[in-house]
């Protein structure tokens, strides 16, 4: 399936938006903003305070967490592809990778708490647990007050995969052990 061909590129679109009035793009931003959620998340992100990102990010959180663990599992099953897709919007409307990363950290406790509630996954599911992981624990050793924050929620994820096959738990070890801090705070 090949990716849809847009009808302006950036550079076209951004010499048409030249072209138009203060008001005529303020009208246009406003229709935006009322006709699609993803933009109105972005927009207010972007204009709105600190209690804004985080009331959105629970939002996200809460999404994924029912994502993993629906009121009826055997009704709605369980969907990898719609779990990452969630992180994925997410990511679209966020530039403060943080908050990202915050999210990528939960997706990891909800794998990990899946695993432990229902038993063996598949491959395609620790890759992605495991690559969440790996995203939030490669932030935590170029940044020490990352680690603060997350490194309990880290050791704690690695504990709970203790005894889960397909390498999880070493490849989550072996992340884990590279940060810099870790050794640190051992001592």
């Amino acid at each position: 399936m090949s990716a849809k061909k847009k009808e302006l590129t950036i550079s076209a679109l951004k010499k048409r938006l030249e072209g138009l009035e203060y008001k005529e793009l303020e009208r246009l931003l406003c229709e935006l903003y009322k006709s699609n959620e993803a933009a109105e998340q972005m927009i207010n992100l972007r204009l709105l305070d600190e209690a804004y990102a985080q009331k959105l990010l629970e939002q996200y959180e809460e999404r994924l967490y029912n994502i993993f663990f629906p009121d009826n599992l055997m009704r709605a099953g369980f969907s990898l592809r719609m779990a990452k897709s969630v992180v994925s919007d997410f990511k679209k409307i966020c530039r403060n990778d943080e908050l990202v990363l915050e999210l990528k950290l939960y997706f990891a406790e909800c794998g990990t708490e899946f695993t432990n509630m229902f038993g063996d996954i598949d491959e395609a599911f620790y890759n992605a647990v495991c690559s969440a992981f790996h995203d939030v624990a490669a932030a935590a050793a170029e940044d020490e007050r990352l680690f603060l924050k997350w490194g309990d929620r880290l050791k704690n994820i690695i504990g709970d995969m203790g005894g889960i096959g397909w390498g999880v738990y070493d490849y989550m070890e072996e992340e884990y052990m590279i940060i810099p801090w870790v050794k640190n705070k051992k001592q």
